[in-house]
């Protein structure tokens, strides 16, 4: 009884948990927001503010279907409008940082996007040399797909 009680008094942080979400990146702005950078550094990293669509939930909380969401970069993030991709994203518990952000979650990690080429034939027929692991046989459509970044010098 007594654990129990011990766990209700927890800080709620302790129990966060990130969400894995499809979405929609919209857009991704430049958010305006100064980054703390040490003063025996070079800091080049930006926050940005990604407006994502949420498709489905896979885990975790997620309250709206539109999301704000912050994210500390060195680059701008290359990204098709309205693709959809796998976004893992931790919950902004400090009312100050979302107010600053504008955003209601960080993003940890998003998933790149891989495009693959399908060809009637084996790549190697097509004079395409990828090796025999990195080829996806679509069996019912006999289709033989690769990433294109996979095909390497003959």
């Amino acid at each position: 009884m007594l654990y129990c009680a011990f766990l209700l008094l927890l800080p709620r942080t302790v129990f966060a948990e990130n969400t894995v979400i499809l979405g929609r990146v919209v857009s991704i702005k430049y958010a305006h927001v100064e980054v703390n950078c040490p003063a025996d550094q070079i800091c080049f990293d930006v926050w940005t503010r990604w407006e994502i669509v949420v498709e489905r939930t896979l885990s975790g909380p997620v309250p709206n279907r539109k999301l704000q969401v912050a994210h500390l970069q060195h680059q701008l993030w290359p990204f098709k409008r309205n693709e959809t991709v796998l976004l893992l994203l931790a919950a902004i518990d400090s009312e100050a940082e979302k107010k600053k952000l504008h955003a209601s979650y960080y993003l940890q990690d998003v998933s790149r996007t891989q495009q693959m080429t399908c060809i009637n034939s084996p790549p190697h027929e097509a004079r395409f040399h990828v090796d025999a692991d990195k080829v996806y046989a679509n069996v019912p459509k006999s289709e033989f797909c690769f990433d294109m970044k996979e095909v390497g010098p003959w």
